[in-house]
Order: structure tokens, then sequence, then C-alpha cells
């Protein structure tokens, strides 16, 4: 229900976590429940981070806001919870729980690339326009972007340690193959971002790391060939590309940035910046950064139109400006801590997660809708987990 309404449903998401919730109270007392909760490091950041957003009640200017934000963060504090449950840490479950999530992917992904085929000429006039490719799925093409990103990562990591049997590889290596063609045509740059720059991290960290510096020098050169020749040959990458082109010239000449992706977020990024300078210790809360940012504009006289004075794009800047710089310095030690988890036990899929992640925190305010928060704290917590790590040693 979980994965499916990450991608389908957001009102299945939201009642998968009653469910989820219930699971571990009825094979735990609440005193095993929480004890077993404060063991883990990851989870007591998370319901910190949390408990963090609460405090945003004795200053926010805007109450109706802060409960509505509040409800859409509620998985960082039900999700350390449910995860209790025992029976998702054994091989069998994570096998079931990633092979789900990446066959649920693949169909959004299918889907939506039938419909740019059906569609070919007209879609790839809005992609010239900077508009995004239309996604068969209830989900934001951005974040749906990020997944799929994801979910290549997962597909290589079932091949490696799970699929030993023949017909199961070839699913496999199929449903990898669709993905990949799924993140070079119809997604978002954003997982682009996200893919190669965690091909990018894992290579380095893990060739050198091995002593395999040609192969791993090899690699990256093989990469950013693969790279460099989709944007010439695939229309779709090559119309974003000269896209992006124009977006970068008309924000250094000045020009009128309406509706130009990268240098609106060239803007949101000055002025989020410029919020987090007013409370720089505790933030001005986040359900206001938006409010805040848009005072700023009407003060500023922004040339943007109102459709396009929106909130930091960036997930490091929105927790600064929102939270300042003890939320900020929180979610930084909460990410480190993670990692730290992932080398420990040499788990490179929570290694390629967190590094996803992180790509796409620099490009988006990714835990500021449902399916972000969700995907992140349900894989972070999923991935984290001792029993987890000790299958892909």
């Amino acid at each position: 229900m979980f994965l499916f309404g990450l991608l389908f449903s957001p009102f299945i998401l939201s009642i998968s976590l009653l469910p989820l919730l219930i699971q571990p109270f009825l094979l735990h007392s609440p005193k095993e429940i929480f004890q077993k909760l404060f063991q883990d490091k990851v989870s007591i950041l998370l319901l910190l981070y949390f408990m963090l957003i609460i405090l945003g009640i004795f200053y926010t200017s805007n109450l109706n806001l802060f409960w509505k934000d509040l409800q859409l963060k509620l998985p960082f504090l039900l999700l350390p919870i449910a995860f209790i449950y025992p029976n998702y840490y054994s091989k069998k479950s994570i096998f079931r729980i990633l092979s789900i999530f990446i066959v649920l992917t693949f169909f959004a992904g299918l889907l939506s690339f039938i419909n740019y085929l059906i569609h070919y000429d007209e879609i790839n006039r809005l992609i010239f326009k900077a508009k995004p490719t239309p996604i068969i799925a209830n989900i934001n093409h951005i974040y749906y972007s990020f997944i799929l990103a994801f979910a290549i990562i997962s597909g290589l990591f079932l091949h490696k340690y799970f699929f030993n049997r023949k017909y199961l590889r070839i699913i496999n290596y199929s449903l990898l193959f669709f993905n990949l063609v799924f993140i070079h045509t119809i997604a978002a740059r954003t997982g682009l971002f996200a893919l190669y720059g965690c091909g990018f991290v894992l290579l380095i960290y893990y060739g050198f790391k091995n002593s395999k510096i040609v192969l791993t020098l090899f690699s990256l050169v093989l990469i950013v060939s693969i790279g460099i020749a989709s944007v010439k040959y695939i229309p779709v990458l090559n119309n974003r590309y000269q896209k992006s082109v124009e977006d970068i010239n008309t924000f250094r000449n000045g020009g009128d940035i309406n509706h130009y992706s990268i240098s609106m977020r060239l803007v949101y990024w000055q002025k989020s910046f410029q919020v987090f300078l007013k409370s720089p210790v505790i933030g001005v809360g986040l359900a206001d950064v938006k409010a805040e940012m848009r005072e700023i504009f009407d003060a500023e006289k922004s040339s943007l139109v109102m459709v396009n004075r929106r909130g930091p794009h960036n997930q490091f800047l929105e927790i600064l400006a929102g939270m300042g710089f003890v939320g900020f310095v929180l979610f930084l030690y909460l990410l480190i801590s993670a990692y730290k988890v992932g080398i420990k036990q040499n788990s490179a899929i929570l290694v390629a997660f967190l590094t996803i992640m992180i790509f796409t925190f620099l490009a988006e305010s990714t835990l500021e809708r449902q399916a972000g928060i969700g995907f992140f704290t349900f894989m972070l917590l999923l991935l984290s987990k001792p029993e987890v790590a000790e299958e892909s040693k």
C-alpha cells in the first residue's frame, strides 16, 4: 500500500501509515517498542528533527499553515515507530519490498513512455518550452525522476545479492534496461543529475577503496561518454540541454527569467538565504518560508510573476531558512550518521540512496512534499538497519 501510494495515490500513501504503525504494537509492549526505538540512532535523529519542527509553533506567523505542514511531516514521527516491526529485516522481506518498488516504478514509467511515444511531437514541443514530460501517475515529475534513479540502483543491488535464478536475472535486466530508457527520455533533469552524481561518488569511493584505480578511471570516462552521447543523440535530452544553456544565458544577461527553471532557482536560493538572515539561529518556521520569500519578492518588486514566486527549491536552504542554524546542523548530523552506518556496515545500497537524496536536495525541497518525505524516511529506515546491512556485505 505504501509503495503503491507513493507513486499513484497520496490518499493510499496516507492511510498505509496506520497499518504500518499498528503492527509493532501487535508484537511488542509499548515499553519494548520505545526501548528498541531509542537504541537506533537514525530513528532518534528523525524524532528529534520532528520535535524541532513542532517547536516552530511558538514563533510561526500562521497557525493554519503550521498545522498543515506538521501533518505533512508526520512520517518523521510515525515511520521510526513502524520500523520496530522485525519482519522487515529478513532477506526475503527486503527482496520483496525492493522488487515491488522497482516493478511499480517501472509501470509508472512504462505508461508515461507509451504516452510520450503517442504524443511524441507535442510533448517534445512542451519540453523545448521547459515544460515537464507528463507522468502517468499521481506524482510530481521531479519526484518520480529521483525515485526512478533509486529504482535503477536497487536493480543493480538485487542482481548482485538476490537474483541467483536465471529467469529472475532476465526479468531484473529487462526492468533495469527499461528504467534506464525512462530516465533518459521522460524523467526530469533532477533524476539524471542524482543518478550520474551517485555513479560518480560510488565509483570513486569504492574504486579507490579497493585500489582499482585504472578500472575506476576507465569507468568514470565511460559514464561521461555515455552522458555526452545521450545528450547529443537523444532528442529529449538534447532539447533539455539546449534549453538549459538558454536558461543560464538569460540569467547572466539579465533577461526575463520567468518560466526558466534554472534561472528561477538561482533567484529562489538568493531569497531563501535572505529569509535565513532574518532569524539565523532558529529560523522563521518551515511553514512560513514561502510567505517570507513572497514578502521579499513584493518588497523588491521582483520581475517574477506571481505564479513563479515560489519556495527555495533546495532542501538545505529550506531548512536553513525555516529552522535556522540549529535545524540545519541537526539535519546534517542525521545525514552524516546515516552515511557512517552505510560505510561501517559496507552497505552499498544505503550509501547510494543517501547520495541520490543529497543530489536531489541540491535541486529540490524534497522533504516539503508528501511523496518526498515518505520515500526518504521509509527507505532510510529500511536500509539503515543492521539486519539489512548484513545481507549486503
